[in-house]
């Protein structure tokens, strides 16, 4: 039977778990439909790195564990690196673009738009060249 002070760790651990997740959504629920082309890409990257993060996580949980020696804090602390870990997982796979998901979005939303490839990566070097005057600019 579990102790009052494992059942108050675990109930703290769900808490944050619940505050992080939706924390993480939070800026999801934006409407995109003004915005320009780099917080548009900007917002699929952010889905694709929560994307990633929840496919690491579900993989964690598939992993048999022997939690019988295992104290709760402990299990706390290891449930808290894991999170972070998959996070920092995501963050580097979307940064990297290693599987492409947030750049496909983007493109097949601009096609939704009626943009052609082509148009699309003509805005894109023109907002880049714009804010690479801008940051001259600034020095």
């Amino acid at each position: 039977m579990s102790s009052l002070g494992e059942i108050g760790t675990s109930y703290a651990s769900q808490v944050a778990r619940n505050a992080l997740d939706t924390s993480a959504t939070a800026g999801l629920k934006t409407d995109y439909k003004n915005s320009s082309d780099t917080e548009l890409l900007e917002a699929c990257k952010r889905f694709e790195e929560y994307f990633i993060e929840q496919i690491f996580k579900g993989a964690q949980k598939t992993i048999m564990r022997d939690e019988s020696e295992e104290s709760g804090s402990s299990s706390t602390l290891r449930s808290y690196w894991e999170d972070n870990l998959a996070q920092e997982i995501a963050s580097q796979a979307t940064a990297t673009q290693s599987i492409g998901l947030a750049q496909q979005m983007f493109e097949q939303m601009k096609r939704n738009q009626g943009m052609t490839i082509e148009e699309i990566d003509a805005k894109r070097a023109e907002e880049k060249e714009t804010a690479n005057k801008e940051t001259a600019a600034e020095v």
